[in-house]
């Protein structure tokens, strides 16, 4: 990984374990220092989370971690879910038995770390690490560059809002039932019945937003 990554992937971690809040300045001497890396790296890596919306630069001043409006929010899992929705469906027609087999074996590993944590910190960081690989290890059994070309990018800007507008550890409660969703859908991915994998996707992935506050 190069500088700018190492300085992206710093950033990242931070805002999305709530380290770093909304409004929060993101000092870049200090980063610079704890990172010995020049500022070169950290202002791309700025940069490239100011296009996710993630993150706001002001000229003179420095950068801030942004707070995004419950509107936006909300608007944005309405369409994340129709998105994630149309390649779900995509992969329950033309997916590998073996394809899938991974995906069940992905959950119950997952699962078993979840189980085995002591803290609700430590069980949110295994479900979002979790949530993020299963939809990649479907945006993958879909075999399309166009759909992940669509996708991936969100993901950043997902578990942002997930953090910051639901709590980065406040949905624990609910992850035992999010478990059972992908096990719902995979299931359906099995059967080959698509119009219920779509409906189960948008479902999953909108349930998050009676969680918003």
């Amino acid at each position: 990984m190069n500088r700018s990554g190492i300085a992206l992937e710093t950033i990242r971690s931070r805002i999305f374990s709530g380290n770093l809040r909304p409004g929060d300045n993101i000092s870049i001497p200090n980063l610079a220092k704890e990172l010995g890396i020049s500022r070169q790296p950290l202002n791309e890596a700025l940069k490239q989370l100011e296009t996710m919306k993630i993150v706001e630069i002001i000229p003179q001043v420095g950068s801030t971690v942004i707070t995004p409006k419950k509107d936006d929010v909300i608007n944005f899992l309405y369409i994340f879910s129709a998105i994630e929705a149309a390649i779900f469906a995509r992969v329950a027609e033309i997916a590998q038995p073996a394809e899938l087999e991974n995906l069940g074996e992905l959950i119950t590993d997952d699962y078993k770390k979840w189980t085995e944590a002591q803290t609700n910190e430590d069980k949110s960081e295994i479900y979002r690490r979790h949530n993020r690989n299963f939809h990649t290890g479907v945006h993958t059994a879909a075999g399309s560059s166009v759909m992940t070309d669509i996708s991936y990018p969100l993901w950043d800007r997902m578990d942002f809002y997930i953090t910051v507008a639901i709590g980065a550890h406040s949905f624990a409660p609910r992850l035992p039932d999010a478990f059972d969703e992908h096990r719902e859908i995979l299931a359906a991915m099995h059967s080959m019945d698509i119009d219920k994998v779509r409906q189960l996707t948008e479902r999953h992935v909108q349930s998050f937003i009676k969680e918003i506050s």
